[in-house]
């Protein structure tokens, strides 16, 4: 399990340009494009990769584009707002802000993640439309009534506090203006902190909570709740999809070069484990995915 100190974060404008954009078994590559990492990789480079492969480029996680569209289009976003989108490893916002020539204020926990994103040009919408920025799970901040749209892409669970991420959403969003929630939630406290230690990415620790007390929270902060709907069979879909589709990746990282193809297989095993682990959570309903829209009113 890999670990990042997000105190050490060095601001992007500083971080060295990588040699070469991440090698992706599943989209078309250079076979030399091995050779631009003398050494190998790195631990972090083979997760993003291999997570990518499984997900769809630009993507770190199952469900992600999916969740990200559905929250564009429920809070009818476009380029004439202020957007944002707070998560870690939060993948498949490049795509939406080119599919609404929006640009969107990104937020990630995921110090190597975001590091990667900032590096390569590659990614959707990286380039021309993502302003990322890092954001601490331990002291969350967005500005104050700042968001037309805001989407929070699991953001609740990854913070070490969630009321204390509630208020955070609940005051960065402008009156008369809408906050996207998709999050997992559990009852059982037990359960909730041995499934979340078995589907948290490398580096990230989730803090699974019940739903009703989300619910309850945001509430509490002002905001009004438009709907709510169930998203376990879509992301339970998009996972047996994964699940396939991790078939073919390891077919063709059979035929990378080492030293790569050792620890580019461990990290395939690692992300498959996660994602069952996941889809039968969702099968057993020890945990629920849940896409909710919430309204802050006007002041009076």
């Amino acid at each position: 399990m890999m670990h990042y100190d997000l105190s050490l974060w060095v601001p992007m404008a500083k971080v060295a340009t990588r040699k070469a954009s991440l090698v992706l078994v599943t989209e078309e590559h250079d076979p030399t494009a091995w050779e631009a990492f003398e050494g190998g990789e790195t631990e972090t480079q083979s997760w993003l990769a291999v997570a990518q492969d499984f997900w769809g480029q630009g993507c770190y996680g199952p469900g992600q584009m999916e969740a990200i569209r559905q929250g564009a289009n429920g809070l009818t976003v476009t380029k004439k707002q202020i957007v944002g989108a707070i998560g870690g490893a939060l993948g498949g916002a490049g795509a939406i802000a080119n599919e609404n020539s929006t640009y969107i204020d990104v937020f990630d926990c995921d110090a190597a993640a975001l590091a990667y994103k900032q590096q390569d040009t590659g990614v959707a919408g990286a380039g021309k439309f993502l302003k990322l920025f890092p954001w601490n799970i331990d002291k969350p901040e967005l500005q104050i009534d700042r968001y037309h749209s805001l989407i929070a892409s699991r953001a609740i669970s990854l913070a070490t506090d969630s009321n204390a991420i509630v208020k955070v959403l609940a005051k960065a969003v402008k009156p008369a203006s809408q906050l996207f929630v998709d999050e997992l939630y559990a009852v059982d406290a037990n359960v909730a902190a041995l499934i979340a230690q078995a589907i948290a990415a490398p580096g990230q620790k989730l803090h699974l909570q019940p739903q009703d007390a989300v619910m309850k929270a945001l509430k509490d902060e002002g905001l009004e709740l438009r709907s709510a709907a169930s998203a376990n069979d879509t992301l339970m879909d998009v996972i047996r999809k994964g699940l396939t589709r991790g078939q073919e990746i390891a077919q063709l990282l059979k035929a990378a070069p080492q030293p790569f193809r050792k620890q580019r297989m461990a990290a395939f095993a690692d992300e498959l484990q996660r994602a069952a682990v996941l889809y039968q959570a969702l099968e057993k309903g020890l945990v629920t995915a849940t896409r909710s829209i919430h309204y802050k009113p006007r002041a009076l």
